[in-house]
């Protein structure tokens, strides 16, 4: 028996890397996805799983508005791009700020207004945990929430 070597033919060709802008972008795309995909896996877990309440169209609203608002800051930020590319920086510097207005709304609307939800939501009076005025409690009104307030550290 004899046996024959053969060379690798393209032993001597070199492996570029991807761009790391590419890699960060899918990097993005990929980790985003898998938290959207965790939100609806809990929200279909937890589907009819409270008997008492609050269910997500008390706690939550659509928000119809702010939907809007994100897709118009993609829609500004674009044609401010193309602008700027065309050298007329008076509509990039108008298209600019209407995104930064834009997403100061969208700020808005993830962080003050999630606040003002779980306010509505916990001093609801018709709730059944509510403690009136006339618990003996120093007076004033005040919900008891059980999963806020019965935190312990």
């Amino acid at each position: 028996m004899s046996a024959t070597t053969a060379p690798f033919p393209n032993a001597a060709e070199r492996w570029n890397l991807p761009s790391r802008g590419k890699v960060a972008m899918a990097g993005l795309i990929v980790a985003e996805s898998a938290i959207f995909t965790i939100f609806v896996v809990a929200y279909l877990f937890y589907l009819g799983k409270s008997v008492t309440g609050p269910t997500p169209t008390q706690a939550l609203e659509t928000p119809v508005f702010y939907t809007i608002c994100l897709l118009s800051s993609s829609l500004t930020i674009h044609l401010a791009a193309k602008g700027l590319a065309r050298g007329i920086t008076f509509a990039f510097l108008g298209l600019w700020l209407l995104t930064i207005a834009l997403g100061g709304l969208l700020l808005h609307a993830g962080c003050w207004r999630p606040r003002l939800s779980i306010f509505h939501c916990c001093t609801d009076s018709s709730r059944p945990y509510a403690i009136g005025p006339d618990d003996g409690g120093g007076g004033g009104s005040r919900t008891f929430h059980p999963h806020l307030d019965s935190v312990t550290y």
